[in-house]
């Protein structure tokens, strides 16, 4: 009753003294807005990544790259054949944790010429097996994906991209059938990819996904490579609770058709996952803290305040201690119009911070866009909540200290 009654009193001293009243919340407001907006950004940030994440194969995944073979073994370097077919056949006989193996081969590593239907273009050409459509988790729209005997006789065909259709291939043009140059050399493309997209704003954060284009992994090794080697060898485990068994295997069989030199890599995604999560706590405490200072401040305008309102008010202190006002009666009421400060400040900071990212998301149309959380609101209306307490038991104390003698006959 007696905190009512001091929330009471604080919205009667915000009436009557509206313009400083205004100029205290202004520093919640600026505070819980940029806090929540802040936080926002962010989640919108991580919000693309994960989406990524999930579309390059999910936690399931592994790849095994290229590594320089440590110190001891340097002069052992020209043993290993390196990444070749060979590894691709054995992980898929001797491991068996792991559920699908996908070797790649890279046409060209930053993009390779293409032509069709008298347009040109670059884009990524892989040469790759069945496997890849559960391991990087693509499936086919139209006509068929590339088969074991493409890869078998070395067969010249091709499934692309969405994002290939759109630029090589005029609206209602047939495209299965049709035949593309890769460097020079035919292909028939048999099948078209479905398309992906996960719109961030204006940008299309999955069309990197539509831009691909695939041949047989055989055929990119003849035709484009001379040998049997691969760019890329990605791995599917039967499950997340046996990485760590799948992984052991793994590096078992690779020690063995690399001749015991260590000269690969496997990585995990786990391991972007937890580079994923530092970086979000790095932007939750950088910005944050930008945030924070804000609320810092707001703080410090509400304790100014309450103090300059508690010097207005000695003589209305005194009468309530000489009529029987406790101490805690003082504190309770003073702490009670701060509290009531800070509610209003935070929602409206929180009004504020809508329209603060609706602004961003029209200035920054290329960025993903802010994705409002209803914990980041829950965090932003109790920062300000807790600010005001924090910045308002000080003048309390203050109040409730005084005498009430001396406060009658402060003039």
């Amino acid at each position: 009753m007696l905190f009512l009654q001091g929330i009471l009193n604080g919205l009667r001293e915000i009436r009557a003294n509206l313009f400083r009243s205004l100029l205290t919340l202004i520093g919640i407001v600026c505070g819980v807005a940029s806090l929540v907006a802040m936080m926002a950004v962010v989640q919108g940030m991580l919000a693309d990544w994960r989406a990524v994440l999930t579309e390059r194969g999910g936690m399931e995944r592994m790849e095994v790259l290229h590594e320089d073979p440590p110190d001891d073994q340097t002069h052992l370097a020209g043993l290993s054949p390196g990444r070749t077919s060979r590894d691709a056949f054995a992980l898929l006989h001797s491991a068996h944790l792991i559920r699908h193996v996908s070797p790649e081969v890279h046409v060209d590593r930053f993009g390779t010429p293409v032509r069709a239907a008298g347009r040109r273009g670059w884009f990524r050409v892989r040469g790759v097996t069945p496997a890849i459509l559960e391991v990087d988790r693509f499936e086919v729209a139209e006509g068929r994906f590339i088969g074991d005997l493409d890869n078998d006789e070395a067969h010249a065909v091709a499934v692309i991209g969405s994002g290939v259709v759109r630029q090589m291939f005029r609206p209602g043009q047939p495209v299965l059938g049709a035949t593309i140059e890769i460097r020079g050399v035919p292909f028939r493309v048999v099948g078209v990819l479905q398309h992906y997209e996960f719109m961030q704003g204006n940008r299309n954060a999955l069309e990197w996904k539509n831009r691909f284009i695939f041949i047989p992994m055989r055929t990119a090794q003849l035709r484009y490579r001379g040998n049997d080697s691969l760019d890329g060898l990605n791995l599917q485990v039967a499950g997340v609770e046996y990485m760590e068994r799948a992984i052991e295997q793994v590096e078992n069989t690779l020690l063995v058709t690399h001749r015991g030199v260590l000269d690969f890599r496997i990585q995990t995604m786990e391991e972007e996952l937890a580079e994923l999560r530092a970086a979000e706590r790095r932007f939750q405490v950088s910005l944050g803290g930008v945030a924070g200072i804000s609320l810092f401040i707001g703080g410090i305008v509400i304790a100014n305040v309450m103090l300059a309102s508690i010097k207005e008010r000695v003589r209305e202190i005194g009468v309530r201690k000489a009529l029987g006002a406790r101490r805690r009666d003082i504190f309770i009421q003073f702490l009670a119009e701060s509290f009531t400060i800070s509610v209003l400040g935070g929602i409206l900071g929180l009004a504020a911070s809508f329209a603060f990212l609706h602004f961003l998301e029209q200035l920054l149309t290329e960025q993903p866009p802010p994705v409002i959380l209803p914990e980041i609101l829950l965090l932003g209306f109790a920062a300000s909540v807790v600010t005001g307490i924090l910045a308002g038991i000080y003048p309390a104390l203050q109040a409730a200290r005084l005498s009430p003698i001396q406060a009658l006959q402060y003039e």
